[in-house]
């Protein structure tokens, strides 16, 4: 057989893994500590360096005549990002009467005496915003893509984990030291403008939810690798490292945090307890009592703060009895998510179109920039059909990966915090925040790379396959056996095609979309009103809702001038989206004015 020629074009070890494993660690790390990565700078260098680090994950894995493989979900992560793009551009008026009638009918009170409809707009309510959803949804997938090609091996993959736990100690640290020097600022440094961060900590993030979600992942996975480790100090350190880190999300006061904790340690505990043995080896009970004690330390740690989570807690009872608190937004969302049921609000536009749909005792001049529940929260973006699929395939997919891993302790630990994700999202949004869905998404590409690891190996042990970094002698075709055929049909369903170009074109479109955020597009609703607040000099800007779904400040002559030119759906940016569709600021502050 002859040889074949080696690409030009490589990036071998030691310095491919150097640069692969720094932008890694930096998207795991390096975002949550931007501030959560909520800020549009840091959204756009996290979805460069995503591209930047697919791409030399390709040319190490091109020097040894490899290609990418993209697994299943990331495929149906950048399809999403794909119908998301799509949800900003403008479509016929007819057309979208037809699938999205009630954000026409919301137009047109929007849009009321300023020349009527146009004749042609987004399926988005919100396109600024839109664009931006593509874009992190486009990162995540990127940065999947990229961990499932790396993390193959056990090495890599600890080497990630143990990043994100040094990150989170990192912050956790940060936190404490900020309780006494600079409270309520996240870091020490910014003054976040709704105000100072709750919680007995601030860490690097602004909302205290966000930042307990972070440090969960953060304890799960020390806890994983404190279990792993043989080594007797490894092991002090890192279990030491994850009482720290659990008494952090206890410090944050997050109560779906702190619950979500404890379903992780939980999940970790009973598959740890009832994980298959190997022929031959006694089922050893340490690893299932490691999780079960760290839960007791958290306990005691959180006795610090005892007082104060307990009240935290207490306040659950008067929300309910009112109906103010974060279930009381549910009823709404889900009006929301009947109205607009096949493609939903667009990606990124909740805050623009849920005003109109506040029910019961809910305060009308407060803003709601999201759902406190991610799957309503979907579907009232995305529609029913999409949002639906991709939560079946993300929960199908988790227990997919999770049977095909090896069941090691830093993998079921992975799967863990996942799931302990999945349940804090029934009361936050953490997932909408980069500085979370980030870390996620690398998750979920090292349990789908562990998955295809076991694969490979059993391939091995049959005789199927050569190790993934050498190259076998052609051999006479033998017939296979009944596990050959057993482990080459379950490699085909679990490893992923390779589609190279498929990938380096999508990394390009996410690299164009970047390029032109930063360019030419145009700014979401939120960058409005942020910008209302510090014209305002008002840590928590007020809106009043005026008729069906138009905000307006509360009276303020100082910023009712710029608030004219946001007119809801109409921002000031209408006359960078090109003529004939939205009408300029002006006819917007007359449309504002005619309508008062």
């Amino acid at each position: 057989m002859p040889e074949r020629s080696r690409p030009r074009l490589t990036l071998p070890d030691p310095l491919g893994a150097i640069l692969i494993e720094s932008g890694l660690m930096l998207l795991a790390v390096g975002t949550p500590l931007a501030l959560g990565g909520v800020h549009r700078p840091t959204i756009l260098a996290a979805a460069l360096l995503a591209t930047l680090t697919l791409v030399l994950v390709w040319l190490h894995r091109r020097a040894t005549y490899r290609g990418l493989r993209v697994p299943p979900f990331a495929a149906i992560l950048l399809a999403v990002a794909g119908y998301t793009a799509l949800q900003a551009l403008p479509l016929p008026l007819a057309l979208l009467k037809l699938v999205a009638p009630a954000s026409v009918e919301l137009l047109g009170v929007s849009l009321a005496g300023a020349g009527g409809l146009p004749a042609f707009h987004p399926l988005s309510l919100d396109p600024g915003a839109t664009l931006l959803e593509t874009l992190k949804v486009g990162t995540c997938g990127l940065a999947l893509t990229a961990a499932h090609n790396y993390c193959y091996r056990r090495s890599r993959r600890d080497r990630l984990l143990l990043a994100v736990v040094i990150g989170g100690v990192i912050v956790t640290l940060l936190g404490f030291l900020g309780a006494v020097a600079a409270p309520g600022k996240p870091l020490m440094l910014y003054e976040p403008e709704a105000g100072r961060a709750a919680g007995l900590i601030t860490t690097s993030f602004v909302n205290s939810n966000h930042g307990s979600a972070f440090l969960m992942i953060a304890t799960l996975a020390a806890a994983g690798l404190a279990v792993a480790a043989r080594d007797l100090q490894r092991r002090v350190l890192l279990a030491l490292g994850a009482v720290l880190l659990g008494a952090g999300v206890f410090m944050t006061l997050s109560r779906g945090g702190i619950l979500a904790l404890g379903l992780g340690l939980g999940v970790l505990a009973l598959l740890l307890l009832f994980r298959p043995v190997p022929p031959g080896e006694r089922r050893s009970l340490s690893s299932a009592a490691v999780p079960g004690i760290l839960g007791l330390i958290l306990a005691l740690s959180a006795w610090l703060a005892f007082e104060a989570i307990v009240a935290e807690f207490r306040q659950i009872r008067p929300e309910l009895d009112t109906n103010l608190g974060k279930l009381g937004l549910w009823p709404s969302g889900l009006s929301m998510v009947l109205a607009n049921p096949w493609v939903g609000v667009g990606r990124g536009a909740f805050l623009t179109a849920f005003p109109r749909y506040l029910q019961g005792e809910l305060p009308r001049t407060a803003t709601y920039s999201h759902l406190e529940m991610q799957y309503l929260h979907l579907p009232a973006e995305l529609g029913i059909p999409i949002a639906l699929g991709l939560l079946v395939a993300s929960a199908a997919a988790l227990v997919i990966w999770f049977r095909r891993s090896p069941r090691d302790p830093a993998s079921t630990a992975v799967a863990a915090a996942l799931v302990a994700l999945a349940g804090h999202a029934i009361v936050d949004f953490n997932l909408e925040t980069l500085g979370v869905a980030l870390p996620a998404a690398l998750l979920v590409g090292l349990l789908s790379a562990s998955a295809r690891t076991r694969l490979e190996e059993e391939e091995q042990a049959v005789g199927e396959a050569p190790p993934p970094e050498e190259k076998s002698e052609e051999k006479p075709e033998e017939k296979p056996t009944r596990g050959r055929r057993r482990s080459r049909s379950r490699s085909k369903r679990g490893r992923g095609k390779v589609h190279t170009r498929r990938v380096l074109l999508a990394a390009a479109g996410v690299t164009g979309l970047a390029l032109y955020l930063v360019a030419a597009a145009p700014p979401s609703a939120n960058d409005d009103l942020a910008r209302i607040a510090a014209l305002a000099r008002n840590r928590a800007p007020r809106a009043q809702t005026l008729g069906q779904g138009i905000d307006h400040p509360a009276g303020r002559p100082e910023y009712e001038e710029e608030f004219h030119a946001g007119l809801h759906l109409v921002p000031r940016f209408q006359e960078q989206r090109g003529p004939g569709i939205l009408p300029s600021p002006r006819l917007a502050a007359a449309a504002l004015d005619a309508f008062l």
